[in-house]
């Protein structure tokens, strides 16, 4: 057997604070654009051969390999996997205590039929860092943090054998 794998991975974000324009207020904002694309090629070629006697040493069985019963020769050239994500993030917290996050991902993939082969995954988080309140100033000695933190979001992945979509049972 015989198996290649090639992947390339290309990662691209851009970022952007409110820093300069919120300094002398109690509030931040941050933004994360991004893309992501992933290409994989797999490639395997195998051949089985019995019937060579088990005293033959690898270079013998190489040579003969023909005179053998061949049981599976097998030149498999799997779909290439590709993906190709988009996805945005929006940061917000006042006075470090109170936070929102909000993120939207789109994520394309050959492995799936033509038509759906992109899937859209929303989230959102609020979070209260308690522990920063004034009622548990008191508590700070042995309480370092302490956050509640409420989200909601959609996820999901291709992690299904490449074109496993067209397969008839």
């Amino acid at each position: 057997t015989q198996r290649s794998a090639q992947r390339f991975r290309n990662t691209n974000t851009l970022t952007y604070s409110f820093k300069n324009q919120l300094r002398k207020t109690n509030h931040s904002l941050d933004f994360l654009l991004g893309h992501e694309m992933i290409s994989t090629k797999n490639r395997t070629q195998s051949i089985v051969t019995e019937g060579l006697p088990s005293t033959f040493t690898p270079q013998e069985i190489f040579a003969f390999t023909a005179l053998g019963l061949r049981t599976v020769y097998d030149n498999n050239y799997l779909a290439d996997d590709n993906m190709l994500s988009f996805f945005f993030r929006a940061t917000y917290d006042y006075k470090k205590k109170y936070l929102l996050n909000a993120i939207f991902r789109a994520d394309g993939s050959s492995k799936f039929a033509t038509g759906k082969q992109w899937g859209y995954f929303p989230s959102i988080a609020g979070a209260w860092r308690i522990s920063d309140e004034d009622f548990l100033v008191d508590a700070r000695d042995w309480l370092s943090q302490i956050k509640l933190r409420l989200s909601y979001g959609a996820s999901g992945n291709n992690n299904i054998a490449s074109s496993q979509y067209s397969v008839v049972y």
